[in-house]
């Protein structure tokens, strides 16, 4: 007994596999040992159960990240506001030095932000291409959170399925273990 034969192909886009349910017990084991189809099995499921922590952990990653590009978002946004209002005078800004403290600036006209992206890049952008670009980011941030919820979803049915199947696989062994001994116990008193 392989892990393949205990799963059929996925369709997600992370192809994760699905896991088969097992209807008759008695045909999907056949000649093979109950306790290394269990083994099997059990195999499987933790396969799922890493797959699962590795997604909800990016899912996690991703999540963190959405505050930060919604707030650059709206700070460009303001700022784009606050300059049409403005006339072509200074634009008076606070902006965060910590977490509990702000600034006031004096903010001169002007057509271009920096963006931090990380790693310690940061680049100019106008600010058309900067809110774009935040939009666009913001946008595939949400899009992966929402993937990465379906395919947990997925994941927790197979992981659910895979765990019936390990149940009926040892429930069908102790019957089958307990047949046998009534058998034994039935031929041995037959004897005497």
């Amino acid at each position: 007994m392989s892990l393949p034969e205990l799963t059929e192909k996925g369709t997600s886009t992370r192809q994760i596999p699905l896991a088969k349910f097992i209807d008759n017990v008695e045909s999907f084991i056949g000649s093979s040992n109950p306790d290394q189809v269990q083994e099997k099995m059990q195999e499987l499921h933790s396969k799922y159960n890493f797959m699962f922590s590795n997604l909800r952990r990016q899912r996690e990653a991703t999540f963190v990240k959405l505050p930060d590009l919604k707030s650059a978002l709206q700070s460009v946004q303001q700022l784009r506001a606050k300059q049409e209002a403005a006339n072509g005078e200074d634009v008076q800004l606070y902006y965060q030095l910590s977490d509990n403290l702000y600034a006031k600036a004096a903010v001169p006209k002007t057509d271009m932000v920096t963006l931090w992206l990380g790693a310690n890049c940061c680049l100019e952008y106008t600010l058309d291409e900067a809110e774009t670009l935040l939009n666009k980011n913001y946008k595939a941030a949400k899009d992966l959170i929402d993937s990465l919820e379906s395919d947990l979803n997925l994941i927790r049915e197979q992981m659910t399925t895979t765990e019936v199947n390990i149940a009926r696989v040892h429930n069908w062994a102790v019957m089958k273990r307990n047949a046998e001994k009534a058998e034994a116990a039935k031929s041995a008193s037959s004897k005497e």
